[in-house]
């Protein structure tokens, strides 16, 4: 079998996070519904593999810039979770538990944390853009003058 490259875990980690996305976009379509409790405990799940891709990503992006060898083994043991959850196996039946379980033994306390930090910081400066977005979207545009003939006004130079 060939060897994953490291590209490919990224593009795996990226896809797992756009799929987690769709998913609780679907989950939850309309903010006035009353949610079930089996559609917020749902919700909840996704929401917490979301993160916990997230936080993946951002540590293996830290441990890229930071120590190559460290990054290397990350790499590596994220191959070989996603390999043995691929292939079914009990104990890597949860890709994100796994992996991350596997990752905070590899890199220590110290960095997983850091990580945390800043998947938190990444997480709500995203939300705050998406609110500014929203409300944007929710003006309506400013309407331009309009002259006697219901043509837009140009402006002129008057010499």
């Amino acid at each position: 079998m060939a060897a994953m490259n490291m590209d490919d875990t990224s593009n795996d980690i990226d896809h797992d996070i756009l799929k987690l996305n769709m998913e609780l976009k679907r989950v939850h379509l309309d903010p006035n519904e009353v949610d079930s409790e089996e559609q917020l405990l749902r919700r909840r799940l996704i929401t917490q593999r979301l993160h916990a891709f997230v936080h993946i990503r951002i540590l293996l992006k830290m441990t890229e810039r930071e120590d190559r060898d460290l990054y290397t083994k990350a790499n590596r043991a994220v191959r070989f979770v996603s390999q043995k959850h691929r292939s079914g196996s009990h104990e890597f039946r949860s890709l994100a538990t796994s992996i991350c379980k596997v990752l905070r033994h590899i890199v220590g306390e110290k960095r997983w944390r850091e990580a945390g930090e800043r998947r938190k910081i990444l997480l709500r400066s995203s939300s705050k853009k998406a609110l500014s977005q929203k409300r944007d979207s929710s003006k309506p545009e400013p309407e331009l003058p309009k002259s006697a003939e219901g043509q837009d006004t140009v402006m002129t130079k008057s010499v």
